[in-house]
């Protein structure tokens, strides 16, 4: 495996990285280095995983080496002082250890495989909660604190062989074991078999451990990390797929209390009481559980109950307060700071003494939810009403549908219930929370946290350190469409006013029909939400031969389930259907939704994502109501960027879109389209909330006509170039006769990253040459011209080259002047400074053409002793020329060449007239535009190397009759 330099860091990886991925983890060691807080946003597909673990673990042994190197030299200078297990304790505690945590643990499973690929071999551990490692046949079925109470007494009475098989193994020999790496289910199905118990064995393994993997709402969540044991000072938190943690934080100091819960309290004190003076549970001096104490607990819940029951609502059905009431609220229950304590203790023992009853009847303990809530509000005396300061309490009057019985048969399915609501409006209240555990750095990554400056204001924690990543993909493998208009014309808009109608159903469903038709293999079309998929899909099942009927023709479709539990097994059959059924599949899924989260479709498996419409939040959601009026009456310092709740409200759609667009293109060799089937996504509001990586590719076409023809362009080169990828593969692989040997290429990481001397090499290393050759047509047009046809003067001097004309001075004079075409303007200033004493520059020029070397190889033998004064003459005159904007350069020039139907590389419409630079890469002039940067500089989306529009060739498309005779 290749070791790379990265800011002094020796860093291992398994193949020699791009440079979007050498740019990531250098960011990721300056964060560890400097301990500042780090925010890189790095598009999917770009292995931005792979660079995170060998980075950070990288970092971490070498700061362990340094650590080591010190403790010998502490060992010279006080050689009377022998080793101590306090001295390696001291260490250990220098060193940071890593958390590493993701959304889900299926997410951390791909996590854990990625890690498997590197030359690391870190001690891990896997976090998770019982119901995740629980292995006993009984134990394992029951839920929350039931779970837990029961797990404990077995393991008290000695009852569960797994723990008693986890205790014979011995902390000695668990420690001299080497553990290879596994993850979850790996972790369960090993310790299974050897009869230890996973649940203890990860937790053991926590204390030793380099990094330890979890799912982050454990690290956000206060309670569940004291009850795991996990502490985060000086250590390194990294939040994988970290889209999500605002929602996350936000939802994880929030917290709900039904009408109906309190009943379900009520109901478990009953039965507590009932077994006391039965004579089954047995209070001792230990506890404050009796028969009175019972009663006094059921008393201040059927209080609560009916408080909550008679609180006075608005008309709809609603009441908002402060966040303060709610301590108003349970005081007139006399529950306070100072008595809140004991309902807590009282509350435990119940639930505790409850739990030898658990084992006939595994429900989720409604006490267990009454104490999270109350310990929750009553955590922090000190500063309890600048926290409340930070919420809203919002009591509701909901509607609950019960399943039918035979005891409710002919009875209503439906009843109501009060809610009582303490929600968190600021993610910032967890993000300090875990920063004031005094830790290393924080590390956020995800490929969809643009804009960044949102990101960082709503977190309320600096992020010095941020990154919007490119993709390491180029323009033709990617085709990003607004089509606001469907196949009979008719414009698709999904807002309320228009997403009903029978007319949008049907449009939508015929143009997705023509879409099916084109794409191949696997199709993923998002919704907004549930109920507009499922209005859809009821209109196109319905009226004779129906539009459901025309799409399951031409492929298998699947629809995302809300039941997680047949996820997995939809999923499955849907890539078993793309593997062995030549049409492939359609998956109608939901923005937000599972299949959104985290699912790779790469290659066949998605070839396109259709995006049907904006995935607002509901506009009268009272939490989304609350939010914004939070937002919008915030105040904040002069000069400082406020976030309204418009805006928010705007970035939440445009995440959950971005979010679903990366499900395609998953790797360095991928394609796929991205079609956004609303004309809404033309609107420069919604534009401008894309994905940084794909704003230059999106085009909006006029027409479904349109879009269908560059589509079907787009799968043909794409497909075309994939079968010589793998005819090539093949070749490869085939047996080398003797005498001859592969041709290999090397890859020279940028200096930048690799060390303090200036870098020289252009932004690419590919040769335009080698890229080149590649290219093939798309449809009928011409997306790639030959750079001798280029730049009718210099093809010229090019030619009289060739021709090695006697006079080496001209010959030099022509070549030079090619070099301008070719270098970026500060290689070619550098150029003309060192050809003026070529004698002493000579290595220095060869390094300045590397990149071109039919080039170098003509130049160089025509330097010293000959002279090149007079080029030198002819070079200057050239350089001095006025550099003029892209739009004015094309009505300068006077020079042209025509092209046969010159098509677009990014959009691939066919134009009229455009421009080339020298490399031959042909986009239109609206295309191009998006590219320029400040200066007049442009990189090529095929080839990536950068030139000035100075040196662009403007293209016209040649006349029929020329064509005809080409």
């Amino acid at each position: 495996m290749p070791t790379l330099n990265i800011c002094g860091i020796p860093v291992e990886f398994p193949f020699q990285p791009y440079d979007s991925q050498l740019i990531y983890m250098e960011k990721v060691i300056r964060s560890l280095q400097t301990k500042q807080n780090a925010l890189l946003e790095s598009p999917t597909g770009t292995g931005k995983t792979l660079c995170l673990l060998c980075a950070t673990l990288g970092w971490r042994l070498h700061r362990k080496k340094q650590l080591q190197i010190e403790r010998r030299k502490n060992k010279v200078q006080y050689e009377d002082q022998p080793d101590t297990a306090e001295a390696d304790e001291e260490e250990a505690k220098k060193l940071p250890k890593i958390i590493y945590a993701s959304r889900t643990h299926s997410q951390l499973k791909q996590v854990v495989k990625e890690l498997k690929q590197t030359a690391y071999k870190p001690k891990i551990a896997i976090l998770g909660s019982r119901e995740h490692l629980c292995v006993h046949p009984e134990i394992s079925m029951m839920r929350g604190t039931q779970q837990n109470h029961t797990c404990r007494q077995a393991v008290r009475a000695q009852k569960c062989r797994y723990k008693t098989g986890f205790d014979n193994q011995g902390k000695t020999k668990r420690s001299s074991t080497s553990v290879p790496i596994m993850d979850i289910e790996e972790l369960v199905t090993t310790m299974e078999t050897r009869e230890v118990c996973p649940f203890y064995f990860s937790r053991d393994m926590l204390a030793t451990a380099d990094i330890v993997f979890m799912p982050y709402n454990y690290l956000v969540e206060p309670f569940v990390r004291q009850s795991l044991g996990v502490t985060l000072e000086n250590a390194v938190l990294i939040f994988d797929e970290a889209h999500n943690v605002e929602s996350v934080a936000t939802e994880a100091a929030s917290y709900s209390l039904s009408s109906l819960d309190v009943q379900g309290c009520i109901k478990e004190v009953d039965e507590c009481y009932e077994h006391i003076t039965a004579g089954r549970i047995h209070p001792n001096e230990d506890t404050y559980l009796n028969s009175q104490s019972a009663i006094t607990l059921k008393n201040l819940l059927l209080e609560i109950h009916s408080g909550l029951n008679n609180f006075p609502l608005n008309d709809a059905g609603g009441c908002t307060k402060p966040g303060a009431f709610i301590f108003e609220f349970f005081k007139q229950f006399n529950i306070s700071f100072d008595t809140a304590s004991m309902v807590l203790t009282i509350t435990e023992q119940v639930i505790e003494a409850m739990s030898d009853y658990a084992q006939s009847n595994p429900r989720n303990s409604k006490l267990d939810q009454l104490l999270t809530f109350l310990r929750t509000i009553y955590r922090d005396k000190e500063n309890h009403q600048a926290a409340a300061s930070l919420y809203r309490v919002h009591i509701q009057e909901e509607k609950v549908h019960q399943p039918r019985t035979r005891h409710n048969y002919n009875r209503p399915v439906t009843s109501t219930q009060r809610m009582f609501h303490y929600w968190c409006l600021h993610p910032g209240v967890a993000m300090h929370e875990i920063m004031g555990n005094n830790v290393h750095n924080i590390i956020l990554t995800s490929g969809t946290l643009s804009p960044l400056e949102t990101t960082v204001k709503e977190l309320g924690i600096p992020f010095p350190i941020r990154l919007e990543n490119t993709h390491v993909i180029d323009g033709s493998q990617v085709w990003v469409g607004v089509v606001g208009v469907g196949v009979t014309g008719k414009k698709l808009n999904a807002s309320y006013e228009f997403r009903n109608s029978p007319e949008y159903a049907a449009e939508l469903g015929n143009t997705l029909i023509n879409i099916t038709r084109l794409v191949p293999n696997g199709l993923l079309v998002f919704f907004p939400s549930y109920s507009i998929l499922e209005h859809c899909v009821n209109q196109w099942q319905t009226n004779g031969s129906t539009i459901w009927d025309r799409l399951a023709a031409l492929k298998t479709i699947y629809v995302e389930p809300k039941n997680r539990l047949e996820f997995a097994g939809i999923v499955q059959e849907y890539h078993d259907t793309i593997r062995d059924h030549p049409p492939g599949a359609t998956f109608f899924a939901v923005c937000r939704g599972k299949v959104s989260e985290g699912i790779d479709f790469s290659n066949e498996n998605g070839r396109a994502v259709v995006i049907t419409g904006l995935p607002f939040p509901p506009t009268k959601d009272p939490k989304i109501v609350l939010k914004k009026q939070f937002l919008d009456n915030q105040v904040v310092a002069p000069g400082e960027m406020k976030l309204g709740g418009n805006q928010w409200y705007v970035q939440q759609a445009s995440r959950a879109v971005n979010q679903a667009v990366g499900r395609v293109i998953r790797h360095r060799h991928d394609y796929g389209a991205i079609i956004l089937l609303d004309e809404r996504f033309s609107y420069g509001q919604q534009k401008g909330t894309l994905s940084k990586w794909l704003q230059p590719f999106v085009h909006t076409v006029a027409s479904y006509g349109e879009a269908h023809g560059s589509l079907t362009r787009f799968f043909k080169l794409n497909r075309e170039r994939e079968a010589t990828s793998k005819a090539a593969a093949t070749n490869a692989a085939a047996p080398v006769k003797p005498g001859k040997s592969m041709p290999t290429t090397a890859f020279v990481p940028p200096k930048s990253l690799m060390s303090k001397a200036p870098s020289h090499q252009p932004i690419n290393e590919a040769r335009p040459d080698d890229v080149l050759a590649s290219q093939v047509a798309i449809g009928d047009g011409q997306s790639f011209v030959p750079p001798t046809q280029l730049r009718p003067n210099a093809t010229i001097m090019s030619q009289a080259a060739d021709e090695k004309t006697s006079n080496p001075v001209a010959s030099l004079q022509l070549l030079v002047a090619q070099a301008r075409d070719m270098l970026t303007d500060d290689a070619m200033t550098e150029l003309v400074v060192c050809m003026r004493d070529p004698k002493a520059h000579v290595d220095r020029i060869g390094d300045l053409l590397a990149p071109f070397p039919s080039l170098r190889d003509r130049i160089l033998p025509l330097l010293p002793p000959r002279s090149v004064t007079q080029a030198m003459y002819q070079l200057e005159s050239l350089t001095k020329k006025r550099k003029a904007p892209l739009a004015a350069h094309a009505l300068r020039r006077q020079q042209k060449v025509a092209v046969a139907n010159p098509q677009c590389s990014i959009c691939f419409d066919i134009v009229q007239t455009t421009q080339a630079p020298p490399c031959g890469h042909l986009c239109c002039v609206r295309c191009w535009k998006k590219l320029e940067q400040p200066g007049g500089t442009i990189q090529c989306p095929i080839c990536k190397v950068q030139f000035h529009v100075t040196k662009f060739t403007r293209i016209v498309a040649a006349a029929k009759d020329d064509a005809s005779r080409e």
